[in-house]
Order: structure tokens, then sequence, then C-alpha cells
């Protein structure tokens, strides 16, 4: 699950603080995780900061895939530690019973991996869709320039 956490200023800009993700446990039970955000900034320190305080920063990262797996981190912009997110969360697991006895699952049947496997797809393509998006976005400004 990727997290993102956005602050409003007084003037109404929008800024994303940081970004981080979480791998969802299959265990039942009660879990409490700290998350470490992190934020893109560009190479170039005065810009950055000066994009940042007056527009509220750009969107470097285009995949959040980056979060999950850190090899795929570009070399184009440095990632700044910017704080905590705490996450606490529930796990139910529903087993079938006779006579007061848990059923054992069957093998090939993880409902629970297929369900993260297609929340993970959903969530692969809205990403595409939101760099879609920006591109598009992107291009429009880039033309009324």
């Amino acid at each position: 699950m990727f997290f993102e956490a956005i602050s409003t200023d007084w003037w109404g800009r929008h800024r994303t603080e940081g970004y981080c993700y979480l791998p969802l446990l299959l265990s039942s039970g009660y879990n409490t995780k700290r998350l470490s955000c992190i934020r893109p900034e560009e190479k170039n320190k005065v810009e950055a900061d000066s994009r940042r305080f007056f527009v509220g920063g750009c969107h470097l990262i285009k995949d959040l895939e980056v979060l999950s797996k850190p090899q795929l981190q570009s070399a184009d912009f440095t990632y700044t530690g910017t704080g905590y997110i705490d996450v606490r969360w529930s796990t139910i697991k529903q087993a079938h019973t006779i006579g007061g006895q848990d059923l054992p699952a069957p093998a090939d049947s993880s409902s629970a991996s297929a369900l993260l496997q297609g929340a993970e797809a959903v969530l692969r393509q809205y990403s595409q869709a939101r760099a879609k998006l920006a591109a598009a976005t992107k291009d429009l400004a880039e033309g009324d320039g």
C-alpha cells in the first residue's frame, strides 16, 4: 500500500511532504508499523527550494513502484527523509469449521494472495493512468506558454 503525505499552506498551495510504502502482511491479527517517508528533490538545492516555496514543488516520481523497489530510483534527483507515518491495522481471516475444528485451506487457493495481487494490479494501473495524465497536462501547459 502506498501513502502520500500532503500539506496545505496558508495560501492554499498543496505540497507533497513525503511518500512511503507498506507491504501488506497476510497473517491475521493486530499490526502496527512506523513508515519512513521520503521525498524526491532536485539536485539544484536553490531551484528545488524556490520551486517548493513558490509553487509547492513538483511531482518527480512518475511511478510509485520506485518506493517498493529502491533499485529503480532515478539518479536525476536525491531522496530526502521527511518524517514518519504510524499505521495501525487489523487483519482477519475467515476459516471454515466442522465440529469446532478449523479445516485447512486448500494449498492451491490462496484467496488473500489473489486479493493482494488484484490490489497491486489496480494500484499499478492507477499509477500508470496518473503518469499519463501528468504527461498530457505537461504537454498542454508547455503549449500555452
